[in-house]
């Protein structure tokens, strides 16, 4: 029994359109899954794809070679013996074998998952040869428009996970590209090489097809370049809740208005005071003449 068979290998954790990462992307993938001294001993070797990593039969094959930059390498991921051999860590050799077996079962599903697609699309073109009579001529237009259309779908989904993926490492909030808006898909008929995207701020791109799959990457780097002003007009920092900056608002509001009000009142009161000291001083003024009145009439 192999040693795909004996461990469960979930392929799930990785990215539909995992064989079109490379580099920084690729990497970045690896580092999830294994951890950095793996990551460190594929870049030094320049593998930067899954296909790529796949064809090398073992990886470990280049710590034979005798460098300063391998020996560093060495001594991250071997124990070094007195006699200056070296064996490899066992944690280090499992990642490898575990990312090996993981990526071969992913390309092994998507063959199957293609092999399928192409199967129904036989069925379904003899259903209609055999029922319509329709001629070899109809039946590559339906093969072509079914094969369009799994294109089509495979670069919206990829684009959403993109967004779901990489939307707050570029401080977007709830990213969402939306296709006919943020961008104007163009996929030819079955067996083109490439298709065409164009970006809601007028630049295109090649999408260049890879095996089955058509290639995203390009579309990718223009999103994640500074020159990409759509997607800057998108930003907006992560917010505060509503009901937070609702009730801050309505808070300065009323204070605002209380102040009014007293403002309003204190100058009524003060307009009141100073009739009522002014009453008091017409009436006191009004009793004194009418007092000495009083006392001229008493003594004359």
């Amino acid at each position: 029994m192999s040693r795909s068979q004996k461990i469960f290998v979930d392929t799930s954790i990785l990215p539909s359109d995992i064989f079109n990462y490379h580099d920084d992307e690729f990497y970045s993938i690896v580092s999830q899954l294994t951890g950095s001294d793996e990551v460190e001993l594929l870049r030094i070797q320049s593998i930067r794809t899954v296909n790529s990593f796949l064809r090398i039969k073992n990886v470990f094959d280049i710590l034979t070679v005798n460098s300063e930059e391998i020996n560093s390498i060495k001594k991250q991921i071997c124990f070094i013996l007195n006699n200056n051999t070296y064996v490899i860590k066992p944690g280090i050799q499992g990642s490898i074998d575990y990312l090996r077996d993981l990526f071969l079962k992913k390309r092994l599903e998507i063959s199957k998952h293609t092999n399928k697609i192409y199967s129904n699309i036989d069925n379904i073109s003899s259903k209609i040869i055999s029922s319509n009579g329709t001629t070899s001529q109809e039946r590559t237009t339906t093969v072509t428009s079914i094969n369009a259309a799994n294109d089509h779908s495979f670069i919206v989904n990829g684009i959403n996970e993109w967004c779901l993926k990489n939307g707050r490492d570029l401080n977007l909030f709830d990213l969402k590209l939306i296709e006919g808006t943020d961008y104007y898909l163009t996929v030819p008929s079955y067996n083109s090489d490439s298709a065409h995207i164009r970006c809601g701020c007028r630049a295109s791109a090649m999408l260049p097809r890879q095996g089955n799959n058509l290639q995203l990457s390009n579309y990718y780097r223009h999103l994640k370049t500074g020159k990409y002003s759509m997607l800057q007009s998108k930003f907006q920092p992560i917010p505060v809740h509503d009901n937070d900056a609702h009730d801050i608002i309505h808070t300065i509001e009323k204070s605002s208005s209380e102040q009014t009000i007293i403002m309003e009142n204190t100058q009524i009161l003060s307009f009141d005071s100073n009739s009522s000291i002014r009453s008091k001083r017409a009436t006191s003024s009004s009793n004194h003449v009418h007092l000495k009145k009083k006392r001229q009439k008493k003594f004359m």
